[in-house]
């Protein structure tokens, strides 16, 4: 059906059983064959997607993408953290991102003493 153009009755009728199918969860393959359709493009023509349709596929999606990252979440072992270590890390790359400018590079090392002092009490824990 072109836009603009009215939908014959019968039409309205096929519009409304194959999008009460489609919403009930047949397949667009099973709408096709059930209409005697040979190319699904014509079986597109008479169905519609609800906007409740829309929101429980998008629901549904979102579930299994959830559960999905939960999994992997959940199935790593968690990593060992330590805290000298990444303060190490982190003392280091501020010492090669300093940079040359003389203000930059005393801003550098003054966060690198507050860093070695933290790391210093975290040790002393």
């Amino acid at each position: 059906m072109k836009p603009g153009r009215p939908i014959p009755e019968a039409a309205e009728d096929f519009l409304r059983y194959a999008t009460s199918l489609m919403s009930g969860g047949m397949s667009l393959m099973g709408v096709m064959k059930l209409l005697g359709h040979r190319d699904y493009r014509m079986t597109l023509r008479y169905t519609e997607i609800t906007l409740e349709t829309v929101g429980e596929e998008y629901h549904a999606a979102m579930t299994k993408l959830e559960t999905r990252y939960r999994l992997a979440l959940t199935t790593a072992a968690p990593a060992k953290l330590n805290p000298d270590q990444a303060l190490g890390a982190i003392i280091r790359w501020v010492q090669k991102r300093a940079g040359e400018a003389p203000e930059a590079r005393r801003r550098a090392e003054q966060l690198v003493k507050r860093l070695k002092r933290i790391r210093e009490d975290v040790g002393d824990l």
